[in-house]
């Protein structure tokens, strides 16, 4: 099943020429993402959401400047090293997801360049929203 899966976010990330993410952090995202799917959303704040699933992230290191690639702007999911604003980003977007009761990679993709981008649309470097607000 988990193999499946895997197959599953490798094509439909492969289809995405402006997205990296690597087979460690699309196996994390489908981690993630069937937890969204068992998540009983149904009640719970939007408060309640982001404390239960930013301890999800607990024991993931920080690392820094996990979006500076080489060449054009790239929408970049990692989710196994994060620094201050990509782990808010990857939580808010997780949240939107339980609260849409979605739990797709496009889905996953859609909210974090909605929050990432200045209208929701990578048109490069300088559209990406470099301090949260």
């Amino acid at each position: 099943m988990k193999l499946l899966l895997l197959s599953f976010l490798l094509l439909s990330f492969s289809t995405q020429a402006q997205t990296v993410c690597t087979p460690e952090n699309q196996l994390k995202l489908a981690q993630n993402l069937s937890k969204v799917a068992e998540l009983e959303a149904d009640g719970k704040s939007s408060g309640e959401l982001v404390a239960a699933i930013g301890q999800w992230f607990i024991g993931t290191p920080y690392v820094a400047k996990t979006l500076e690639l080489p060449g054009e702007e790239q929408l970049v999911i990692d989710l196994i090293g994060v620094d201050c604003t990509t782990y808010l980003e990857s939580v808010i977007a997780l949240v939107q997801l339980a609260e849409k009761c979605e739990s797709t990679p496009e889905a996953f993709e859609r909210e974090l360049e909605l929050i990432r981008y200045r209208n929701g649309q990578n048109t490069g470097y300088p559209s990406r929203l470099h301090y949260f607000s």
